[in-house]
């Protein structure tokens, strides 16, 4: 075996690929009538499907570079936006050019690319400024040239918000002119004109699958699809989270129907899928029932839900023996499985993951994080302003093992920089936002009710906080990783003790030791911020 190629499909949660997971979820929410997967249930039939993989972080950029550097986040140092890459960390695309590979990639996000994860491929190829049939072709010619000598990385966005993908299969005759009708008066009203990297998308999109017309390209002559803008009007006109989640459902079913196939089939043309490639399947994080702020979203942010951790893992594996599935996995993983599968030595590679196909470990321990970055911007600040003055983000951080979650958020540090920085009412909605999203969370409990008990200072609500995290420890949850929805937080649970003690002292060492890498990772980034900050508003995230 020789060849390998990396997909990740952006946002695809872990139970989405029906013919290999359970819908139960999908079922309680009113959704299973809508999923259809069977293209993608026809690959991973020639796929080992590991069934409990988590993301190392509920974002895009963290996610990724875990893919491509077997690293959890403090180790890469790509916590969030503008964070990049730590220069002498070897990557995956690195460790096969030195090894004679053609290192080739496809990419979806800018943020792969400012980020440094893209550094070191050979040719790098994106939807702005090439059409997939000419990477197809270019894949084609690669291998041709070099058989089987050739790691071709395939970054997929269409199954993100704002769900694209949905709007051919929203169902009733004239529901889409409806919407993107309500939508281009909006923009018309607020005057944005329409983007070049708009139109490139839906051309891209008509040209991977057959049945244009009718579609969505006569819309894409007077329709913005800024992201930001349709978030806003998503919130207000169609925002529920039950429509968001039907588009969402809809969207997937429409990318395996009609995109997922012409992948596969020009992979399958140009010699990448067979006998002699190694093909990785995966996402960068889930979509779930979340919180933006003090809304409730069909979404992703940082959160440590199980629908925005846990990620498909479809490992094509031509000769190797078969693995436990049902192992708990990571995306740490990728690489040391990789590079197993190819015979190639890990000696000299500080890894965090471990070959899937060896001995599981039963007493195996994964770790995600992420940053809440919005819930400290209330005034509109950008990353530099917010970073410059002091003003931190909260995080959260979580240790899973033997089917339980420990979830542990930093508000200590988030805190003592909330004294003279934020107005009190804006600590009061933090906090209200956070009871929000977990409302099992007895620190936040308690604290709303302190706050809506009396008018404060924005130094008197810190050192109230202060007092209730040192009064109950540090704030998070303890859920069991077959709980979905995260109904039940366990931390009071006697039954559980034990177990929450063990995690939380992995969980302990674990931060200790992201303090001291991080300490030496290459942080904040502002090369070019302006653009970056450009793009990311144009792709929703702002």
């Amino acid at each position: 075996m020789s060849n390998v190629v990396l997909i990740s499909l952006d946002t695809m949660r872990h139970d989405a690929i029906r013919g290999v997971s359970d819908i139960a979820w999908w079922e309680r929410w009113g959704l299973a009538d809508a999923l259809h997967t069977p293209n993608l249930d026809s690959f991973a039939g020639e796929c080992f499907a590991f069934r409990r993989c988590y993301a190392t972080s509920a974002f895009t950029p963290p996610g990724h570079a875990s893919m491509v550097t077997g690293r959890y986040v403090p180790a890469h140092g790509v916590k969030a936006f503008f964070y990049s890459l730590r220069p002498d960390l070897p990557t995956l695309p690195r460790v096969l050019r030195d090894e004679g590979y053609v290192t080739v990639a496809w990419f979806e996000n800018e943020c792969l690319d400012y980020c440094g994860l893209l550094r070191d491929f050979d040719e790098t190829y994106n939807y702005r400024d090439h059409t997939w049939a000419e990477f197809a072709k270019r894949l084609g010619d690669v291998q041709a040239t070099f058989p089987g000598k050739v790691f071709a990385f395939i970054h997929l966005f269409d199954l993100h918000s704002p769900y694209m993908m949905s709007l051919r299969t929203v169902g009733r005759e004239g529901e889409v002119e409806e919407y993107f009708g309500r939508l281009d008066r909006l923009l018309r009203e607020l005057g944005y004109p329409v983007p070049e990297w708009f139109l490139r998308r839906l051309s891209r999109l008509m040209e991977r699958r057959p049945r244009s017309p009718g579609d969505l390209t006569h819309y894409g002559e007077r329709v913005c699809c800024n992201g930001e803008l349709l978030a806003e009007w998503l919130m207000g006109e169609a925002g529920s989270l039950d429509f968001r989640a039907q588009a969402y459902t809809r969207g997937i079913s429409y990318f395996d129907e009609q995109l997922w196939p012409v992948v596969e089939g020009d992979l399958r043309g140009a010699g990448l899928i067979g006998d002699d490639t190694l093909t990785v399947v995966t996402a960068d994080h889930g979509e779930a029932p979340t919180y933006i702020l003090d809304k409730r979203r069909f979404a992703h942010k940082a959160d440590m839900v199980e629908g925005c951790l846990r990620v498909p893992l479809l490992i094509r594996a031509p000769g190797r023996a078969a693995p436990d599935t049902d192992r708990l996995a990571s995306l740490v993983d990728i690489v040391p499985t990789v590079l197993a599968t190819l015979g190639m030595s890990v000696e000299g590679l500080e890894l965090d993951g471990a070959d899937l196909f060896g001995e599981p470990d039963p007493e195996r321990t994964v770790f995600a994080e992420g940053e809440h970055f919005e819930l400290a911007s209330w005034d509109k600040w950008g990353f530099r302003r917010g970073r410059e003055e002091g003003i931190s983000t909260l995080w959260e951080r979580a240790v899973i093992s033997r089917g339980l979650k420990l979830v542990r958020r930093g508000d200590r540090a988030l805190l003592a920089e909330l004294e003279n920085k934020q107005p009190p009412d804006q600590v009061q909605t933090i906090y209200r936002a956070i009871l929000g999203r977990y409302p099992t969370d007895r620190e936040a409990r308690a604290l709303v009710a302190l706050l809506e008990d009396r008018a404060a200072t924005a130094q008197e609500l810190a050192a109230i906080a202060m007092e209730a995290v040192a009064e109950q420890g540090e704030a998070g949850r303890l859920v069991a990783t077959d709980d979905l929805d995260e109904c039940r937080n366990l931390l009071d649970d006697p039954t559980h003790a034990e177990e929450q003690a063990r995690l939380t002292r992995l969980l302990d060492q674990h931060s200790a030791a992201a303090r001291a890498l991080e300490a030496t990772a290459a942080g904040y980034d502002a090369e070019d911020e302006e653009a970056v900050m450009k793009r990311l508003k144009e792709l929703g995230y702002l």
